[in-house]
């Protein structure tokens, strides 16, 4: 399925990023993100039930990472209230069906962390490029 061990995607052709934008673009990994939240300026925008967060770094530069929510079963759940975004980076467990967990972050207009989950909920995927 595309992770090996408890690493990451091992090649573009399993990375959304890559195959639908190209030329140097990936999906970011649970390290980009620590970085995100451990040196960056997190500011909830919007009210608590329909917002973004702007995240801006020390050099100036930001980005938006709209409360995009998950989907579960096709059907959409918590947008504009609750956020999550998918990493490459898998955390190598494994549920009783054989879904792989991966890293994930998530967050609300109160809070943003890390979490791991299975990859069977559809999350948003935040393109970095190299």
């Amino acid at each position: 399925d595309g992770i090996v061990g408890n690493d990451s995607i091992v090649s573009a052709s399993y990375d959304p990023a890559a195959t639908l934008w190209g030329d140097g673009w990936r999906m970011p990994t649970r390290q980009d993100y620590e970085e995100l939240i451990a040196n960056c300026k997190w500011t909830w925008c919007g009210m608590e039930d329909d917002g973004y967060y702007r995240v801006k770094g020390n050099n100036g530069n930001f980005i938006y990472l709209p409360a995009s929510g998950a989907c579960l079963d096709d059907n959409p759940h918590f947008g504009g209230n609750f956020g999550q975004y998918w990493t490459s980076s898998a955390d190598g467990g494994v549920d009783e069906e054989g879904n792989c967990f991966t890293w994930y972050l998530a967050f609300d207009f109160e809070k943003f962390y890390l979490h791991n989950l299975t990859r069977s909920i559809g999350r948003a995927v935040r393109p970095v490029k190299k």
